[in-house]
């Protein structure tokens, strides 16, 4: 399951009353997703992709984008190809072959996502809106400048940072598996808990996709590394690749060392508590 906690906890107290007591609700929930595009991203690709994440399925799917950031050098190129293909996205009927967006999933959706795009437009935010369809639920979509994390903050809402090292590093082997480079999830999660480190915030998770099988569904990783020749081996996932264990056992130890050093010293603690 995938989708808001509230609905999360609707069905977990429904299968509470009528499941078998050994039921199994695995719920994927919540999330304020973020991109981060630098100077060293290709802008075509970088929007593409902001386009795809935050618009597609109208923004209602676990890993739809709601923070991007832009690195002052290029905010205002990335920002100015933004908003020129959000022109070419056509807001409308499911059914329709040309459309692109379609409407959000009932009338609370509809009501908070229109109240928060008036509160935002009110205090200037606003930076593109397309036009929707006014009969149906349609949200238009649009672009709004914040001032950072900060500002989801004051709604309320408490931020946990998390990083997901899986889903932006799926690739396509070139035998047609779909894969992922266990190499890049590492060098993902390290620099995850550099970042945190630097700014002086708190890395406060990691998604992992992992069995405690010998699968080849991710290439690299430790002696046994895998080739995208070998992935045809042991290739039982159904949906994503996973890590197997031995590859999960190594990125357990790498972020057992980061926690280690996002923990402050004693003599951090003591003068804390002074």
């Amino acid at each position: 399951f995938t989708g808001s906690t509230e609905v999360a906890r609707l069905i977990e107290r429904q299968l509470a009353k009528t499941a078998a007591p050994d039921a199994m609700l695995i719920a994927e929930t919540g999330g304020l997703n973020a991109m981060i595009v630098d100077s060293t991203a290709l802008p075509e690709q970088a929007v593409r992709d902001v386009l795809a994440s935050a618009f597609q399925s109208a923004g209602q799917r676990c890993s739809a984008l709601r923070i991007l950031y832009l690195q002052r050098d290029v905010a205002e190129r990335v920002l100015d190809m933004l908003c020129g293909a959000m022109d070419e996205l056509r807001v409308g009927d499911p059914w329709c072959f040309d459309t692109d967006i379609g409407p959000v999933i009932d009338d609370d959706s509809l009501r908070d996502l229109r109240a928060y795009c008036e509160r935002m437009t009110a205090a200037g935010r606003l930076v593109k809106r397309l036009v929707a369809p006014t009969q149906g639920r349609f949200v238009a979509p649009q672009v709004f400048r914040v001032e950072g994390i900060e500002a989801v903050e004051r709604e309320g809402r408490v931020v946990v940072w998390c990083s997901d090292p899986m889903h932006g590093n799926t690739v396509k082997a070139s035998n047609g598996y779909k894969t992922r480079p266990f190499e890049r999830v590492m060098s993902e999660v390290k620099s995850f808990f550099e970042i945190h480190r630097g700014l002086g915030t708190h890395a406060g998770g990691v998604h992992i996709e992992m069995t405690g099988d010998d699968v080849t569904e991710c290439t690299g990783g430790g002696v046994a590394a895998i080739t995208e020749a070998g992935l045809g081996d042991r290739y039982h996932t159904y949906c994503d690749p996973r890590l197997n264990a031995s590859q999960a056992l190594e990125l357990a130890f790498l972020v057992a060392e980061e926690l280690r050093l996002q923990r402050p010293s004693r003599g951090d603690r003591i003068v804390a508590a002074e």
